[in-house]
């Protein structure tokens, strides 16, 4: 079983394995992710090397719109 990037981060229960997408273009970029863990850790990480705003869960990129409908 795969072990995940840092102790505070644990694996799905699911036994799925842990996913992080980051499609950037230019200056924007969007995140998606099946663990929230996961997310505040790469945040935290890529904040230490480069100015990020979250600005919560997206609605719209690139002209796209986003429609969540998953829990």
């Amino acid at each position: 079983m795969p072990s995940p990037l840092h102790p505070s981060i644990p694996m799905p229960p699911n036994g799925e394995p842990l996913t992080l997408l980051i499609p950037v273009h230019v200056d924007d970029g969007l995140i998606t992710t099946n663990s929230i863990p996961l997310y505040n850790w790469f945040i935290t990480e890529i904040c230490k090397d480069i100015e990020a705003v979250d600005l919560g869960p997206a609605s719209l990129y690139l002209g796209i719109q986003i429609i969540r409908d998953c829990k």
